[in-house]
């Protein structure tokens, strides 16, 4: 059996760490705990910073490089379906507040959803729910396409935009643009 490099206890059950700011140039790992407490773990298992948020976690964190060429974000969810972004140091820089809504399966992606090469943070949960949240942490819009759970958002040029595609648990599969107008959705057999 190998002997591990390094070893860092969290003290609490973790969402799957993740690369930080990318797999291809990792600074360090991103571990997401249960309580809602963020570690950037440099490579050795030291701290380089924590972040909490307010509740305990819903989507765990996660690298957003909001423009290019800036340095990339952290951003998770809470379990309430608030979405907060951070500094590498630990500093939040803005939460966006969201209450109830959502239930478990919360998934983050990111989108340019104006071709202003700047992304959106969108978040899509188990209640039929897409929110697209913009750099500021505003709400640029909700979507609300079933009640049961939604897959993770994808982005794809279908109609000369970057609609967001999605599925539903109950066999429906959407189109959206950028502004959260739905253009069409389709019963997947």
């Amino acid at each position: 059996m190998a002997t591990p490099e390094w070893t860092y206890d969290s003290g609490e059950a973790i969402e799957q760490p993740v690369p930080f700011p990318n797999a291809q140039h990792a600074e360090g790992i991103l571990i997401t705990g249960a309580s809602g407490r963020i570690h950037l773990i440099a490579p050795g298992g030291k701290v380089i910073s924590s972040m909490q948020m307010d509740m305990p976690t819903g989507a765990g964190a996660v690298p957003v490089v909001f423009q290019h060429g800036d340095e990339p974000r952290i951003v998770a969810a809470d379990n309430e379906g608030s979405i907060y972004c951070f500094h590498r140091d630990g500093a939040r820089l803005w939460k966006y507040a969201r209450g109830g809504k959502a239930s478990g399966f919360r998934m983050i992606t990111t989108a340019d959803l104006d071709g202003k090469d700047t992304n959106d943070v969108i978040m899509t949960d188990s209640r039929g729910h897409l929110y697209a949240v913009d750099v500021n942490g505003r709400l640029r819009f909700e979507v609300t396409a079933t009640n049961y759970r939604i897959s993770p958002a994808a982005v794809a040029d279908i109609i000369g935009g970057a609609p967001l595609v999605f599925g539903t648990e109950d066999k429906d599969l959407y189109a959206v643009l950028g502004d959260g107008e739905v253009i069409w959705h389709a019963q997947v057999d």
